[in-house]
Parts: C-alpha cells; structure tokens; sequence
C-alpha cells in the first residue's frame, strides 16, 4: 500500500535522527532508571511518547499547504502556520514557573486545539481527515520510540541480549520472505495499519547500535568526568590526529566505493584502513582514548559486516532499505562519531560546533519550520519568488565554483590517465562531481559520470582509439536534459572530433545540465558505443 511505498523511501535524515534516538537512551531511560523509576513507569512513559510522535505525524502532515489546497492559497498558508505555532505548547518545555497542574492544561488544551483543527479543516481535492495521512519518517522514529525504548529497558544491562533480539528480528524479517510460513504471517499482521508495522521493527538495526554508542559515551562521560587534560601535552595527541583523518578517509572511500560499485577494491582498501586503525591504538588506552577504541572497534564490526551482507537482497539500497545499508551506515555513524568525539571533546572546538548541538536540541520542531512556516510567510509577504531567484542564484554560484574546480581536474586528470601515469587525479574530481553534482538538483548526474569513467579507462588499444589519438583531441558533449518523470532516465551523448585543444566546461542552464570535455583520445570504442551508460546495480 501507500504507507509501506512510503516507508522505503525514508531518506538518511530519518536514519541519523533514529541513530541519535538509541544514543539518547542511556541518558534519559537510563537515567531515570538510576534515580528509581520502575521498569513499568519507564515503559508506559515509552508509549506516551510513541503516541504523542504519531499525533504529531498525523497532524503536520495534514497541514501541510499542498495537502489544503490545489493550487495553495492564503487559507492553506494561514492553517500551516497555526499548526506551527500549536505546536509549541504540545511538546516544548515551558520556562516559567508553574503548578503541574498548569503544564498539563497547557498541553492538554494544545492537543484539544489540533483535535479541532484536524476534525473541521477541509482539504485539497475533496479530501478528507485520514489516520493513514502521516508523515513517514515521524511514524517510524515514534515506532522506534515505543519498541526501541522497551528493548532498551529491559536489557539496559545485558548488552549481549540486545544484540542477541536483533539476531532474532533478523531471523523473523528473512523467514517472512517465505511463502506461507508463520514468520510470514507474524510479519504481514498488524491491528493498527495506521500506525504500525512489523516492517518498521527494522529500523532497530539502527536504533540498537545507536543505544550502543549511547552507553560508551555514558561510560566516558561517569568515568573520566574530570579528564582535564591539556590537549598539546596529551600523550593521545598524536593519535587523535591520525584517528581524524582515518575516520574522514574511511567514510569518503565508502561513499565513493559503494556508489561506484568498486565493490572488491573498497573491501580491501577498507580492511586496510581498518587495521591501520587497530594499530594506531597502544595496548594500553584510558580516558578519552578508551572510548576512541571502542567506538572504533564497533565502527569497524559493522562496517565490516554490511559489507560482507552487499551481495544480499541485491546489493545494498535505501530503497527499499537492506541490511547491508544498516549496517554499513552504523558503522559509518560510530566512525563520525569518533571523528566528533576527537574534534568536541578533545580539541575542545566548543563554538565552531555549536551550531550542531542547537540544531538537535528541537529537531522536530526544525524539521517542520521550512514547510509551515518559512514558506507560508514568504508565499504570504509575496517574496516566495525572490527566495526562488535566490535559490537558482546560489545555485548557479555553485555551479561556478564547481566548473572552476573540476576543470583543471578532469582534464589533467584524463592526460595522465592517456599517459599512463595512473588514474588518481581524475578520480579525485570524480568524486567530488558524484558528491556535489546531486546536491545541484541535476537528475540523472551519475550516470552521466559514469560516461565519463567509462570513456576514460576503456582503453585498450583499439584502432578507433589510437586514430582519435592521432587525429588530436576528443571534444565529448555530454547533455543531460531536464525531462518529465517519464523521461528520467534518457540521455543523449553527442561528440566531435576536433585536432584544436578546448577548455572544460561545465555549466547548468534551462534546459538542463552540459558536460563539455576536452581530453586526450582515451577512448576504446566509438563514441556511438556510449550512448548507455555502464551496467551498475541499482542502489
């Protein structure tokens, strides 16, 4: 149905939001166990909270503008922007000093209001109020609220059991591919389809190492809290330094192994670098270099682990999610994570990150702020489209920089490449194209680098090639044009053959997206031969 379409195409915002979920649980239900809550008050808590991310699921995803009106009009940005200001009473923490009994009205009044609001509101299209109409990754992470938070509460200390529940989920969600089992059956029921899914329990995979992570920073944090050492005569100074840099190359090598499908060569470049890690670290740590290690050696388990689960369920893909993904961005999270436990914590680089603590201290409340009310008020004040122009302004900067950074890249790379000197440099610009090109909006821009990967490194010393190389320089015209959804995927390549050296370019107009290369004659077959772009796994 919709709402199972919906729940593979969460994006990674939803995934890092469910890894910072179960890292957050040794600091509040934990906590709160310490200070003497019963098991049974931690779990009906867990619920309460569940129930109240899927009341806000519900609501905000009726109120979003395109959801009250076809075409949007000042009604539907007025009710965004209500929805927006209730709610502030619903969840945040009022700062004034008030009897309980008055936090609660609040609240309570709150949900009354947007109660109302859902019950007498009419919407686009002859539409009308539905349970089934939620946001997705609000449903999933208050799924996780409930399952996550009860898990944890009962194998708060047991971390083997946890682990051991997640085998057994493992087992149920690949038994449930079989036709007429009863994990089949335990897997498809479900009493509230609104709400719940036994598919979402997944989600855990990320979750449960996030709880993981949690407790080794806990355990730093009671351990070592006054660890005051001098970051410039630390012993683990040195380390830290060479623990940064690994971190950030593993992560980049990964993005770019796996999006390439260099799937062999990333594997043993990964194992590498993964020991290289191991022997950074003495015997001997303590400190702050204790939880480094830790977070490291589960980083590198399950980064490890995804990789060996990539041929499984068909390479791995956040659409619909696999349990190499899982794994993989876990192990990934644990490597960032070390990365900013060294910057933060050890560095001591408290105001050059403090942006990123203030924007997770009222994640729900930023992750609707664009859509009702940033948005409304500019559609509203009748500057929507000076923001529009902006944006495309902005954009087109980018695409400026990009085109004078790439250049040189591309083209000194391909020369090396024509001269035997080795592929790196145009690897490099590669890279940064596959990173950056998609952020620009520019659909289709990996398989348009990959034309260039294959035109690149095809050579093989055929007659087309070495004419070409004779004759001069290949001028490649690579065009992706902006279509409808049902022309996505087609592209056309058209080339020329010229003796006269021309520069890169590489700009974004209204019609779509020009890659213009000048390079050495690397080809190995006709231009014609490329006008599809290399078999590549879906991802």
């Amino acid at each position: 149905g919709k709402k199972q379409i919906a729940a593979e195409t969460v994006n990674q915002n939803s995934l890092h939001r469910m890894f910072a979920m179960g890292a957050a649980f040794p600091f509040s239900i934990r906590k709160r166990a310490e200070k003497g809550d019963s098991k049974l008050k931690l779990v009906y808590e867990a619920v309460k909270r569940g129930i109240q991310l899927t009341f806000f699921a519900i609501f905000i995803q009726h109120f979003y503008p395109y959801m009250l009106s076809s075409p949007q009009d000042i009604r539907a940005w007025l009710l965004a922007i209500l929805c927006f200001a209730v709610l502030f009473p619903m969840f945040m923490r009022i700062p004034l000093k008030m009897p309980d009994w008055v936090h609660i009205s609040i609240k309570v009044g709150a949900y009354i209001v947007a109660a109302i609001m859902l019950a007498t509101t009419s919407y686009a299209d002859g539409k009308t109020f539905s349970l089934f109409s939620s946001n997705i990754i609000i449903l999933l992470l208050a799924n996780m609220a409930i399952f996550g938070s009860i898990l944890y509460i009962f194998t708060m200390h047991n971390r083997w059991m946890r682990l051991g529940i997640l085998i057994l989920l493992m087992a149920m969600i690949v038994g449930s591919t079989v036709d007429g089992s009863w994990t089949q059956s335990v897997f498809n029921y479900t009493p509230l389809p609104w709400m719940y899914r036994f598919d979402y329990l997944k989600y855990l995979f990320i979750v449960i190492p996030g709880s993981i992570a949690g407790e080794y920073l806990a355990e730093w944090m009671k351990a070592y809290q006054k660890e005051t050492d001098d970051y410039a005569t630390s012993p683990y100074r040195k380390m830290s330094i060479m623990l940064m840099i690994l971190s950030v190359v593993i992560i980049i090598s990964n993005l770019y192994g796996l999006y390439t499908r260099n799937l062999v060569v990333n594997l043993v470049f990964t194992v590498l670098l993964l020991l290289a890690g191991k022997c950074i670290f003495p015997r001997k740590v303590d400190g702050i270099a204790l939880l480094w290690r830790k977070l490291f050696n589960a980083g590198a388990y399950l980064l490890l682990l995804g990789l060996c689960f990539e041929p499984f369920q068909d390479c791995i893909k956040k659409d619909p999610t696999t349990f190499s993904y899982f794994f993989v961005t876990s192990g990934l999270a644990f490597l960032a994570l070390l990365f900013l436990s060294i910057v933060c914590d050890y560095f001591r680089c408290v105001k050059s990150t403090r942006f990123l603590v203030m924007s997770g201290q009222n994640p729900m409340i930023a992750y609707v702020v664009g859509d009702l009310l940033i948005m409304p008020l500019a559609n509203i004040l009748g500057i929507a489209s000076l923001l529009s122009y902006f944006q495309h302004l902005f954009r087109s900067l980018w695409l400026d920089w990009l085109d004078i950074l790439l250049q040189p890249l591309l083209h000194g790379g391909a020369a090396l490449v024509r001269h035997g000197e080795g592929p790196l440099l145009f690897h490099f610009a590669e890279l940064i194209a596959q990173l950056a090109v998609p952020q620009l909006g520019v659909d289709g821009a990996g398989s348009q680098i990959d034309l260039l990967r294959r035109g690149h490194h095809d050579r093989r010393g055929d007659a087309e090639a070495e004419q070409a190389a004779a004759a001069g320089k290949d001028i490649v015209v690579l065009k992706r044009v902006k279509r409808r959804k049902e022309d996505l995927h087609q592209s056309f390549i058209s080339s020329s053959i010229s003796p006269m050296s021309s520069p890169n370019r590489l700009s974004a107009s209204s019609t779509g997206f020009v890659v213009l290369m000048s390079t050495p004659a690397p080809f190995s077959r006709s231009i014609g031969l490329l006008l599809q772009p290399p078999d590549r796994k879906p991802m």
